[in-house]
């Protein structure tokens, strides 16, 4: 009755209490989002979240209270929440076209998961926006005239923004290119002095360039001129003994390897040379805080700031990519440059504004200790074919360097700082002790090197038994009372595995252990994570990452030394091992992984592939053999090739395309994890044709990885980095697991592709 009654020509009422229930579920989510996501305070998307928050209370108080303004604050409201969501369409547009045109490849793909983390923003903003448009007129309701001035708008706004930011990416090249096109190493060795005739660099202790100190040109490397810009920096000497110098060549391209020779002829020490060759350059343009970090490209792009610049390769060894932590819960996963931070390197003032920096483009060159000639892409020999002689190099490198790296306590050094060469932290890890323990008996050619090291390190780990009766656990805690399967699983695979290097002397460990594992199986034949030492229980919870596959490797092996007919005071019986590790084996292959998605989705299972290999001899598993080789093929989707998108530094790693750069140890354990799957597929008499070259374009990722002398020229101490592995191609950051995986890798890859000596040592070929 009451709207029959109604004039035509008056607004319709508004609605109250599910305008006020709509109000106050979106504004306490903005309110959320504006808080809780890791976005800078200030940025705009915080503000304006804020603000549409209290929009949204003041909103939902008006329509409770039935005040007359009501009309007015909720149109309002609703053109605020569609600005809101033009500006987040702008900054995610903006960030998705140009990630898109500057990392190429996936990061198309990058941009599309940009575009569907806007979504929760346009389901907060634009259905209330267009309801509010709609009820708020005076007359009939505009409804598609509200929705095609939003589409307009988004629309609008998303190609100007995608306009706007493939224009920014692109770099210009300079016109001081190099003379001779691809050819300057060729060049620059023709202009070099003989490196045997230059003084040698004594009365310092340091051996490289070290990464600090940007070089300081005349005019800044910008514009489309002939002027063509070269930085190197040499060894020369000093009243105190010996300098790093860094100069700065600007002029005709044609001249400037002839100039550079001369300089090197009369200042250089007989020592490692960098030279960058500048041959483009683009302005940075301040943006939006995730477009703003991803500016620059790691390994990639150089900046300066008017004429003093930082290249490529200094921004890595500065550890300046690791700016923004999105999830705070995963410590590892930073990316993006600081400004700020770039600015202070510079000798600048620090300030988060990129206004003023610019990114630079080099052609980077190398002269080694001995004046040889090299090319590196983000700080590393680029890709070559494999070969037998290559992998045997890099083996004995990562050898050498796993070796050098034990402490006088037999415990491994475990991160050390790639310039100066110092160990940045001890801390000793169990687990990562018993890793590069295993790896060196498995693969270690000097085997009286070995023998040494591995006896001392498996030394170091027994000092961390805690015993209960006649099983032990493995702590660096004395006063735990809680000991892992993790702690226990893997040392007793390094102890077996070293057995045949060491001898007898750590039976009674490798016995009370075994037992230990025996006591953590379930009766489904999976295991307890922990073991409660003063009540001698097993302690029921979730599993941990790699112990199981662990376990069931150590039990493998603890079966096979039962059943050798060496006598080991202690040892389960060889009946009650079989047992364990079929109801291991049975349970992995079956139970553990039935869900929905099982063969489409896995987490990290490579241990077992290690088990099933290591278990070939003496224990077969057709089911937690095909568990592995399904495993296997989920991973190898994975690893990048020339279809990918991807830099072709990034061929064979482990990744997600060139915004994110594969890293070392997933790349390694996937390379360990295949080789296995090899070995599995041949004694099964099965087709190995697709995995061998997938194997091999793994491989020649880990080689490019390994530190060399031509790639460690700014190293003080290159003998305690020279065979290591970084994180990553952008990463300083030297740790022993990643040599440890790497040479696993390479070793049992060698293997996989037969590699290797037929005389019988396991030798690879050289």
């Amino acid at each position: 009755m009451t709207d029959a009654r109604r004039d035509p020509g008056a607004p319709a009422p508004l609605p109250r209490r599910s305008l006020v229930f709509a109000c106050l579920i979106h504004g306490a989510a903005l309110a959320w989002a504006a808080a809780s996501l890791p976005v800078p305070p200030r940025a705009a998307f915080v503000v304006g979240a804020y603000a549409l928050a209290a929009g949204h209370a003041a909103t939902a108080v008006l329509a409770a209270t039935r005040l007359a303004a009501l009309r007015v604050l909720w149109r309002t409201l609703a053109f605020a929440s569609l600005a809101f969501l033009a500006c987040c369409v702008w900054q995610v547009s903006t960030t998705a076209a140009y990630v898109a045109a500057l990392y190429g490849g996936l990061g198309r793909g990058i941009a599309a998961a940009l575009a569907v983390a806007l979504s929760p923003v346009a389901l907060l903003t634009l259905p209330f926006a267009l309801w509010g448009i709609a009820c708020s007129g005076r007359g009939r309701p505009p409804g598609r005239r509200a929705l095609a001035l939003a589409s307009a708008l988004l629309l609008g706004s998303a190609s100007a923004a995608s306009w706007h930011s493939v224009s920014r990416a692109a770099f210009e090249p300079l016109g001081g290119a190099p003379p001779h096109g691809g050819t300057l190493a060729a060049e620059l060795e023709r202009r070099l002095p003989d490196w045997s005739e230059l003084p040698a660099a004594t009365g310092s202790t340091a051996e490289g360039l070290g990464a600090t100190g940007p070089a300081r040109c005349d005019r800044p490397p910008l514009g489309s001129d002939d002027l063509a810009t070269v930085a190197v920096r040499y060894l020369g000497a000093a009243s105190a003994g010996v300098e790093t110098r860094i100069r700065c060549l600007q002029g005709d391209p044609a001249q400037l390897p002839r100039q550079l020779g001369e300089l090197l002829r009369a200042e250089a020490l007989r020592g490692p040379v960098k030279i960058d060759w500048v041959v483009a350059a683009r302005p940075l343009v301040s943006g939006p805080a995730p477009l703003a970090a991803l500016e620059l490209r790691p390994g990639l792009d150089g900046v300066c700031l008017a004429g003093a610049c930082l290249m490529p390769w200094q921004l890595v060894l500065g550890d300046h990519f690791t700016a923004m932590q999105p999830l705070a819960f995963v410590p590892d996963f930073r990316f993006g440059f600081d400004p700020a931070s770039v600015r202070t390197a510079l000798g600048a003032a620090p300030s988060a504004d990129v206004r003023g920096l610019f990114a630079i483009r080099v052609i980077s060159l190398t002269l080694d200790r001995t004046g040889a000639v090299h090319s590196l892409s983000r700080l590393r020999s680029p890709a070559r074919d494999l070969a037998p002689r290559a992998l045997a190099r890099a083996a004995r490198r990562a050898e050498r360097h796993l070796a050098r790296s034990q402490l006088p306590d037999g415990a491994f050094a475990y991160l050390r700082d790639v310039v100066t060469g110092d160990v940045i932290s001890e801390t000793v890890s169990i687990q990562r002790q018993a890793g590069v323990t295993l790896v060196l008996c498995e693969l270690g050619r000097d085997r009286d090197a070995v023998t040494r090291v591995a006896r001392r390190a498996l030394a170091r780990l027994s000092r961390w038994e805690r015993r209960r009766g006649d099983v032990s656990g493995l702590t660096r805690n004395s006063r735990a009372t809680l000991g892992s399967l993790g702690e226990a699983a893997l040392p007793l695979v390094a102890l077996l595995e070293c057995r045949s290097t060491v001898g007898p002397d750590f039976d009674a460990l490798i016995g009370r252990l075994g037992r230990l594992l025996l006591a953590l199986q379930r009766e489904d034949g999976g295991f307890h994570p922990r073991f409660d030492f003063d009540r001698g229980v097993a302690v029921p919870g979730p599993a941990q990452l790699y112990a199981d596959g662990q376990a069931v490797y150590a039990l493998s092996l603890l079966e096979r030394l039962a059943n050798s007919g060496v006598e080991v005071v202690g040892l389960p019986t060889h009946a009650e091992v079989r047992t364990a590790v079929e109801r291991a084996m049975d349970f992995f292959a079956g139970r553990y992984w039935d869900h929905p998605l099982s063969g489409a989705f896995f987490i990290e299972e490579n241990w077992h592939c290690l088990a099933a290999r290591a278990s070939l001899v003496h224990h077969r598993n057709d089911g937690y053999e095909r568990f592995c080789l399904e495993y296997t093929a989920f991973r190898s989707r994975f690893i990048l090739d020339a279809s990918s998108g991807v830099a072709s530094d990034f061929f064979g790693g482990f990744g997600f395309g060139n915004l994110f750069p594969p890293q070392t140890v997933p790349t390694a354990g996937f390379g360990e994890t295949l080789a296995a799957a090899m070995a599995i597929k041949r004694s099964r008499g099965e087709d190995i044709d697709s995995e061998r070259p997938l194997l091999e374009l793994v491989l020649q990722f880990l080689l490019r990885q390994q530190w060399t002398e031509a790639s460690c020229f700014a190293c003080a101490r290159p003998t305690r980095i020279v065979g290591g592995f970084s994180e990553s191609p952008v990463s300083p950051s030297l740790r022993i697991d990643f040599t440890q995986h790497a040479l696993a890798a390479i070793g049992h890859g060698a293997r996989a592709l037969e590699w290797q000596r037929s005389d019988g040592s396991g030798e690879l070929i050289e």
